[in-house]
């Protein structure tokens, strides 16, 4: 006998029986049954399935329904039908709900022919449900309705059989009735499943029944009752092993409805995690719409764009052609009009009464006002056919503004006394508040303004204090801010300046308050373990994409160009502010930070010396409040200046200072130059330009600092960048000529900053770049000049030039030392204001880049930090005050006084500067030290640009 082979021909007859078996197994391997494909093909696809491989499982159950065609009067249509539901199971998952339609039928055709009423049952549920998750409703809702009508047909024994599936039907459709918004029947629905359930002891349909009773209580504003059953539900999917993401997500709308954003944002991340751990596809995108709606609700907008494009790319590259998941990313995303036709095709109240909502906004903000009045009136009708209390709150509410804006007082009455009957949400109670003050303004009735704001913002305060991440408190406060700009004009009209000065500062620099005031935490004591090792990959990513940039080396083995390795490195920091972000949300003692309550103004007050006062700025939306606290009380003024007017002067005074030429001379003779008080039509010289802005902020309460020698300054909005020292009084005189300045965040910083207690072990580290080129900056002699100077007045300064002058010793060397002079480039990110930095030599462990976020971490005994480098003092700035910089970051490691640059400095004044200030220290205070530094810079240089950009913030005693 001749067994033939593609290659050779063997005579079995001479082989030796070992190498004869062998390929015996080898032909009959090559010559396997189909009826052995079928069973090989189904296991494998079981395999990959269970471990949530779908797209192989799927390639698997294929190949088993192909060879099982093959058998011919040997097919076993059974086991084909459920070969066919497990398929549509798995392309369920991965979103193909077109493909998993196309299983079901042909599982459906099967069934019919083997007369399989329980599995007909189970296909026509399966039909619906994969038509709800596809989003038509109106194939889904008559599958699942014919389900019941066939269990009803059947036999006694056979509905006993089937009790599961009928169960599984009342679910869906208990879920599909809670999304159209037929709350009361999906409540019936689900309790009937839930009562078949119990008797089957079915612990996961147990579990799914309570996750959606419990979301359907949630969406009827019975908060307590819907989380309840979602916990016990969570429990459940746990101890069974099962995905927890939906619970997870379910949670996380609880936490919004109670106004706990942040518990909200850490909840909706978990669910995240768990749908991208089960690879669920659909389960994946709603998660990420969910953590999108979760940065919302905090204000974070930009991340939350973020998400939901995410969500949509996720969506486009699976190719899910969800109608509903499209609508809902539509909605967030801008196309709202499609989004709404769908929901309203559905007749899904609830969705279709967002959508209104949405479309309200929008035609509000392009001046279409009647449009948005007929789409916030639609919005209430939506919401009412179905009771969802919230939403007809939520609705009035936008209507009762609207009214307040076209003057029609009773009619905003009437609005905002609906909002707050059907209000459940602390979210909207504060603002309903705000409206009702709005009301009482138009009213005149200014006692009723003052009692509506002071709730607003008692409201707003406590939603805040749930918050313990200082980057969720910044952004959450920004859109709050109106309600204190009019609650600090209203008291100030009203000659109650004390209080208008509290509430200033409990709407300044509040999250930088509550840093330095509580005890700083280490973000990665309690971690877990992947993100920390996620948080040390991308670190030292960063450092060497750094690195790169820096020594012109971009990879070129890698292939990559300069523009590459710098989107590389924007993207590596947008990753590690994520993980960071992670590790605080998982960081068990966030949990102790607390909200510091601002320092009352009397307490202020007695804090000061006699010779001290602080100016206070506060820059509103047409006004510009200012207030002088010293011994003498609380003293202010309120002038008629919008904010865009503020902020275009403070630019023109910063463009004025860098006119050098027109400083020259002395600088006496021409200080008369007129003061201009109106807008003038010509250029104004940087002379008057300095004068106009002294005229407009410092003039109308000149004659409360007449008494006092040190002025601390606590700036507002975009005064934060303005130069005081260069501001110039009627004759001519620089405001530093007359008094002694230093600034701060707000007066509660001053007061953390004036009690602050350090104990250095040894006097001065200073540090000088020198005349070494590092990437993109050329070297600056100077600074091995100004160090070299500084440490020729004391016998104990440890001082460091150019190639030694790097990241790692200082940070390994900064901690014992009063004073710290770094002496180097700075670099402002405006993009990324956290990765602004100072620049340093690298090392092997640095990338030389010392940045906001690195000094967060370090740990100071200082008096003082000075940052003789470029632009060190400015930043970005949110609405709440919160400047993110180099400035406040020393403050934060432990300095209680930093100074700081304005702009880009010049290396011989800064150099001469510097050595003046330290002269003079030694029987001065820092103040004082500052300006007569200041004084003898002045006299070489006048401009002001070589003079004025340093500020002392903190203390300046």
């Amino acid at each position: 006998m001749r067994i033939r082979s593609n290659y050779n021909t063997f005579r079995v007859t001479s082989l030796p029986g070992f190498y004869l078996l062998f390929f015996i197994i080898l032909y009959l391997s090559a010559c396997k049954t189909p009826s052995i494909i079928v069973t090989e093909e189904q296991q494998k696809g079981d395999y990959y399935n269970n471990h949530h491989e779908y797209e192989q499982a799927i390639i698997h159950y294929q190949n088993c329904l192909s060879a099982s065609a093959k058998l011919g009067t040997f097919r076993n249509l059974d086991m084909e039908a459920d070969v066919c539901r497990k398929t549509a199971q798995a392309c369920n998952v991965l979103g193909k709900y077109d493909d998993a339609i196309s299983y079901i039928l042909m599982a459906l055709n099967r069934d019919s022919i083997q007369n399989n009423p329980l599995e007909v049952i189970e296909d026509y549920r399966m039909l619906g449900n994969t038509n709800l998750f596809k989003g038509d409703f109106r194939k889904g809702i008559p599958c699942l309705e014919h389900v019941l009508k066939l269990n009803d047909g059947m036999e006694a024994s056979l509905k006993s059989l089937n009790q599961l599936s009928i169960a599984d039907t009342y679910l869906s459709l208990a879920q599909v009735s809670a999304a159209l918004g037929r709350f009361d029947q999906g409540v019936e629905y689900s309790n009937t499943a839930l009562d078949i359930y119990k008797k089957l002891n079915d612990k996961k349909g147990l579990m799914e029944g309570q996750l959606i009773l419990g979301n359907t209580y949630l969406n009827i504003g019975m908060i307590p009752d819907g989380k309840l059953l979602i916990e016990k539900s969570l429990q459940l999917a746990v101890d069974l092993d099962l995905s927890t993401a939906r619970h997870y997500q379910s949670l996380g709308e609880a936490f919004t409805a109670t106004a706990d954003f942040e518990q909200a944002v850490r909840y909706k991340l978990n669910a995240l995690d768990e749908a991208e751990k089960s690879g669920i596809i659909p389960q994946i995108v709603w998660s990420r719409i969910g953590v999108g709606d979760a940065y919302i609700d905090i204000g974070d907008y930009e991340k939350a764009e973020t998400y939901f494009q995410s969500a949509i790319e996720v969506k486009d590259s699976a190719q899910i052609t969800a109608q509903a998941l499209q609508a809902s990313a539509d909605m967030r995303l801008g196309n709202v009009q499609m989004a709404q036709q769908y929901f309203r095709e559905i007749n899904a109240n609830v969705a279709s009464g967002l959508a209104s909502l949405r479309m309200g906004e929008i035609y509000r903000e392009s001046g279409k006002t009647e449009d948005a009045i007929l789409e916030y009136r639609n919005a209430v009708d939506y919401f009412t056919d179905v009771n969802v209390a919230e939403g007809v709150a939520k609705a009035n509410l936008r209507l009762g503004d609207i009214s307040i804006d076209l003057n029609r007082a009773d009619q905003a009455r009437q609005y905002l006394t609906e909002s707050y009957k059907n209000a459940t949400s602390e979210e909207t109670l504060w603002d309903i508040w705000y409206q009702k003050g709005r009301l009482f303004e138009m009213k005149q009735q200014t006692d009723s303004v003052i009692a509506a704001y002071k709730k607003a913002v008692e409201i707003i305060e406590a939603i805040r204090g749930r918050f313990t991440i200082e980057e969720y408190k910044s952004s959450y406060i920004n859109n709050k801010v109106k309600v204190y700009d009019r609650l600090i004009r209203i008291l100030l009209e009203n000659g109650d300046e004390a209080t208008a000065f509290a509430y200033s500062e409990r709407a300044r620099a509040r999250a930088f308050l509550d840093m330095i005031g509580n005890r700083k935490i280490d973000i990665r004591k309690t971690a877990d373990r992947g993100l920390i090792d996620q948080e040390q990959n991308l670190r030292l990513r960063i450092q060497a994409l750094s690195k790169m940039i820096q020594k012109n080396d971009l990879g070129t083995s890698r292939g990559l160009s300069r523009y590459q390795v710098e989107e590389e490195l924007v993207l590596s920091r947008e990753q590690y502010n994520a993980v960071v972000e992670r590790i605080k949300l998982t960081n068990r003692e966030y949990a102790s930070i607390v909200s510091i309550e601002p320092t009352d103004p009397e307490v202020v007050i007695r804090s000061l010396d006699p010779g001290t006062a602080l100016l206070a700025f506060w820059s509103g939306e047409d006004y510009l409040a200012t207030w002088v606290i010293g011994l003498n009380g609380v003293k202010s003024q309120m002038q008629p200046l919008h904010a865009s007017g503020i902020s275009a002067g403070v630019t023109a005074c910063r463009q004025a200072v860098r006119r050098t030429s027109e400083f020259r001379g002395s600088g006496d003779e021409d200080r008369g130059a007129r003061t201009v008080t109106g807008e003038a039509t010509e250029r104004l010289t940087a002379r008057e330009q300095l004068g106009k802005m002294y005229t407009q902020i410092i003039s109308p309460v000149e004659q409360y600092l007449s008494r006092y020698q040190n002025i601390g300054i606590i700036p507002h909005g975009a005064l934060h960048f303005l130069p005081f020292q260069a501001l110039i009084n009627p004759d001519g005189k620089y405001l530093f000529e007359k008094y002694n300045l230093f600034s701060s965040p707000s007066a509660s910083v001053f007061l953390f900053c004036k009690e602050k207690q350090y104990q250095p072990k040894q006097h001065m580290i200073a540090m000088a770049l020198g005349d070494i080129d590092l990437g993109d900056f050329s070297g600056l002699p100077g600074t091995n000049m100004e160090v070299k100077q500084i440490s020729k007045l004391y016998n104990d300064v440890r001082s460091r030039y150019e190639n030694e002058s790097t990241e790692t010793f200082l940070k390994e060397n900064i901690s014992p030392y009063e004073y710290v002079h770094l002496a180097t480039h700075g670099l402002l990110d405006p993009l990324q204001p956290l990765y602004s930095y100072l620049l340093f030599a690298p090392t092997d462990v640095d990338d030389g880049l010392l940045t906001v976020t690195e000094v967060f971490g370090l740990e100071l005994n200082a008096r003082l930090v000075v940052l003789s480098a470029c632009e060190t003092g400015l930043g970005d700035r949110s609405q709440g005050d919160e400047v993110v910089g180099l400035s406040r970051a020393f403050l934060f490691a432990g300095s209680p006084a930093v100074i700081v640059s304005l702009w880009s400095v010049a290396d011989q004044p800064t150099a001469l500067l510097m050595t003046s200030f330290y002269r003079n220290l030694s029987s001065h205070t820092l103040q004082e030290a500052l300006s007569l530094a200041q004084s003898e810079v002045m006299k070489q240089y006048p401009a002001p640009f070589y003079w004025a950009p340093f500020q002392l913030i903190g203390r300046g005693d």
